[in-house]
């Protein structure tokens, strides 16, 4: 998943540092460059926090660790030596990466749980959906394929096959199910939001 290539940051912060740190002579260009590395890091953080609203993630504290670092990198790559910014930068990467593994860590064994606890109510027989979204985290985890529904019509065609449907559904799709029977099994919360949940529907 997308979430597991955060342990090259580091690494990758190292050759980033690295690149400008060797620009000796033209340090506006380096100083315009740490600039838009911040502006990168705020877009990034803000659009994660969004996107990613299930991760306690405090934007506030990273927000202020990546311009007190920038701060000092401008300082550092106009005053001292390459390794002095090479490092700063790297313990930069390293403090927010630290951050976020620490709140990711608890969330992601909270998460194995449910996925790992709603195997219990599918059957290997039966054919699990999802309505009207993904499930990259239940196909990888549970080790099985489901099918996405994209609309009612798709749905009252399998009703009609199948008479019931268990389904992976978000909290904001509810609404669009008032006319059907709808039952939650169990709340399976994911990385990107907490109103999750394994359904039974039928007519």
């Amino acid at each position: 998943l997308h979430h597991y290539i955060i342990i090259i940051y580091p690494a990758l912060s190292i050759l980033i540092a690295s690149s400008f740190s060797n620009l000796k002579e033209r340090k506006a260009f380096s100083d315009y460059v740490l600039i838009l590395m911040l502006i990168v890091e705020i877009a990034f953080t803000l659009m994660g926090s969004k996107f990613y609203e299930n991760i306690m993630f405090p934007v506030k504290t990273a927000l202020i660790i990546s311009a007190i670092f920038t701060a000092l990198l401008i300082i550092s790559n106009r005053l001292f030596k390459k390794w002095v910014t090479i490092t700063i930068n790297g313990l930069k990467f390293f403090i927010i990466t630290l951050i976020l593994l620490l709140n990711v860590g608890g969330l992601r064994s909270e998460i194995l749980e449910k996925i790992k606890l709603s195997k219990n109510f599918i059957s290997p027989a039966e054919k699990l959906y999802t309505y009207k979204r993904g499930a990259e985290d239940i196909n990888f985890y549970l080790n099985i394929c489901t099918e996405m529904i994209e609309d009612n019509n798709e749905l009252d065609r399998i009703l009609n096959e199948k008479g019931r449907v268990l389904a992976v559904l978000r909290g904001r799709n509810i609404k669009e199910l008032e006319g059907y029977n709808l039952r939650i099994i169990i709340d399976i919360p994911s990385f990107k939001t907490k109103d999750q949940y394994l359904a039974e529907i039928k007519r």
